[in-house]
């Protein structure tokens, strides 16, 4: 989880994963996700073993509002 704490480690995590023409469509969803984890993992109000909860929780809440495209 250090990644998570190193905001140009975690932007170079998603850049180089999904490199793929197929990701190209995403690149604004990866970056606001890129945000959204650094800015849960930085914040100290949230328990440690929360914060990959809450995270896992927002992604499964955003698939279902906006559908199940596969």
């Amino acid at each position: 989880n250090q990644i998570a704490y190193d905001k140009d480690k975690l932007t170079n995590f998603f850049v180089n994963y999904f490199n793929k023409d197929v990701h190209r469509a995403y690149g604004e969803f990866f970056q606001e996700l890129t945000n959204f984890i650094y800015e849960v993992f930085k914040d100290n109000n949230i328990k440690e073993d929360e914060k990959l909860n809450i995270i896992y929780s927002t992604l499964r809440f955003v698939k279902f509002v906006k559908g199940d495209k596969q």
